[in-house]
Order: C-alpha cells, then structure tokens, then sequence
C-alpha cells in the first residue's frame, strides 16, 4: 500500500475511534432532553393543580362538564347518530363553506 493511502486509512480508522466518545455525548444530551421535558409535564401537571384548587364551586363545576366531555367514551351508536344528526343538518343547509368561515374568522381578529 502506498504511503498516501496508509494515511489516509489511518485517519479513517482514527475518526471511527474518535466518534465513539460524541456519541456518548449525544446520547447524554438526548437523556438530559428526555428528563428535562419529563421535568417539564411535572411543572405544569403542578401548576395546573395550583389553579384547580383557586377555583370556586361554579367553574369547578364547569370544568367537570369540560372533563367529562372530553374524556367520555362514546359508544359506536351514538357516534354513528350524531353523523346522521351532521349529515341531515348538511342536507338542510345548515353549514357555512370554508371561505366563509375563513371570512368571519378574519372579521373577528380585526374588532
């Protein structure tokens, strides 16, 4: 092998050997991201905790409602009735086109 490619290899071989430390390094830093945003979500389960407990009995209320909808499961009929409820307002006419929504959402930034 000539000499030229014997140096070459050789810095090849020594990069390899090289990049085994960075990648220790990045998976570090991934491990950090990981934890900080885990740390992240605890912060805000907490804070939305804090205002959970200021709030008085008739938002507490409300926001049970919110929950409830939310997070209710909603059996394969009742689902399939509120299409047929979309699909017949649909039918009557009552919707507005995507344009229109654009127009009147754009109304509204303007007030």
């Amino acid at each position: 092998m000539t000499t030229l490619l014997k140096i070459v290899f050789r810095n090849i071989t020594m990069k390899k050997k090289k990049s085994l430390a960075p990648s220790k390094k990045i998976n570090n830093y991934i491990n950090f991201i990981k934890s900080s945003r885990v740390m992240e979500l605890r912060m805000k389960k907490y804070n939305m905790i804090e205002k959970i407990m200021q709030l008085d009995e008739d938002d507490i209320e409300k926001l049970e409602a919110a929950f409830i909808e939310i997070f209710e499961e909603v059996s394969l009929e009742q689902y399939n009735k509120e299409l047929d409820r979309a699909d017949k307002a649909i039918d009557e006419g009552k919707f507005i086109e995507h344009h229109e929504a654009v127009k009147k959402i754009r109304s509204w930034r303007e007030k």
